[in-house]
């Protein structure tokens, strides 16, 4: 089959193959944007498949000049940036020895090779500049039937690399429709007790990414009726919570927050997960401050005073669960930026106040007062409160 797509004669794609070409070199593109087109889905990276070796590639893309940052020569990837675009650039390769995280592997000139050691059938699709897509194991009727299989034997795919189970739960719930796929599924519920083996940054990108999707119920309920989450000693399994927000999101018209989603999968309020999951501290810290829940005002100047003491995101993600987002209150919280106290420290001191303890103690106070009359005395009037 032939895919028509405009981006495929723009001018960074035609630098950068027409580099390779030249070079003697032939590239495809391949994985994500290929099965994306296909079904008509925004696109995301730009990743090629090229027969020349890393070096070649560098050398002919900055001849061209094109900037190529070599990001993953161990596994044959160099990243080329031509008039703005990104493009992972990878020589085709097969697997040598695999021992469950990572591949050793050798270069080779051989497209059905390559093929053979991704993934998923929908993920092994090439799209050649002229829009030609070759398939070696049925991959596009798999992504039209939203069916999420595995590139050979399951059984035999799954212990060369562990994450591959949690990224079938999670291509499923991006791209499965219907049960899945049988001989996948059992597979990786052969293989679960394996997943502690994996480390904990690769659990949570493929556990967030999940998490992204437009529902992420089935996807998450599926993999916890698998053990997954059993096996990786993680108390996410908090369903109706995930799906309330996961609602209220779309209602909203929010994109899909992984991290509220991810504190909605909580079965009970446990700060441990971040630790597991090696989330950022910036992750950590909200996860943490939506612990434990706590109850949103339904009076819109209510939730402006929340909002000042513990943040409009956090108060935003409470609204959420609750149930009760309006979608004027969402823009609100959104739009809000925290006012700042028309009143310091050294407005006290001239009113004879000294540095210390009673200085403290009369700005909480003013704070307070001035907060509950909704951030509209002013400095004057803040003054006049600090006096009494």
């Amino acid at each position: 089959m032939r895919l028509e797509q405009s981006w495929l004669r723009s001018v960074p794609v035609e630098k950068v193959i027409g580099a390779i070409q030249a070079a003697g070199g032939e590239a495809r593109f391949v994985g994500g944007c290929v099965r994306d087109a296909l079904l008509q889905r925004e696109l995301g990276d730009f990743d090629l498949a090229t027969t020349l070796k890393p070096d070649a590639v560098q050398a002919a893309c900055e001849g061209a000049g094109c900037k190529v940052v070599p990001t993953g020569l161990r596994h044959g990837t160099v990243t080329v940036i031509a008039n703005g675009q990104v493009f992972e650039v990878t020589t085709l390769r097969r697997d040598v020895s695999t021992d469950g995280r990572w591949a050793e592997v050798e270069y080779t000139t051989d497209w059905q090779q390559d093929a053979a050691r991704r993934d998923f059938t929908m993920n092994a699709l090439y799209c050649a500049q002229d829009g030609e897509v070759t398939d070696f194991f049925g991959g596009v009727d798999d992504a039209k039937a939203g069916r999420v299989r595995f590139v050979g034997d399951a059984e035999k795919r799954i212990p060369e690399d562990v994450l591959r189970i949690l990224r079938f739960f999670r291509f499923h719930a991006h791209y499965g429709q219907g049960a899945p796929d049988a001989e996948g599924l059992q597979a990786c519920r052969r293989f679960m007790h394996l997943l502690p083996n994996l480390s904990a940054e690769r659990i949570r990108m493929e556990f967030l990414k999940l998490l992204a999707a437009p529902d992420p119920v089935p996807g998450w309920q599926l993999m916890a009726d698998a053990s997954a989450l059993r096996a990786l000693q993680l108390p996410l399994a908090n369903f109706a919570r995930l799906e309330l927000v996961a609602r209220a999101e779309a209602a909203a018209g929010l994109l899909p927050d992984p991290i509220r989603r991810l504190w909605a999968c909580l079965e009970r309020d446990d700060v441990r997960v971040a630790t597991r999951l090696r989330l950022s501290n910036k992750e950590a810290q909200r996860l943490s401050a939506l612990m434990p829940l706590f109850e949103v005002p339904d009076d819109a100047k209510a939730q402006l005073r929340l909002a000042y003491y513990k943040g409009a995101d956090i108060v935003l993600d409470a609204l959420l669960a609750s149930g009760k987002a309006s979608a004027e209150a969402v823009a609100t919280l959104q739009s809000w930026q925290r006012p700042q106290l028309p009143l310091n420290g050294a407005d006290l001191m001239a009113l004879g106040i000294p540095s210390g303890p009673r200085l403290g103690e009369t700005m909480e106070r003013v704070e307070r007062w001035w907060v509950e009359h909704d951030f509209a005395p002013s400095h004057a009037d803040c003054l006049a409160q600090a006096k009494g």
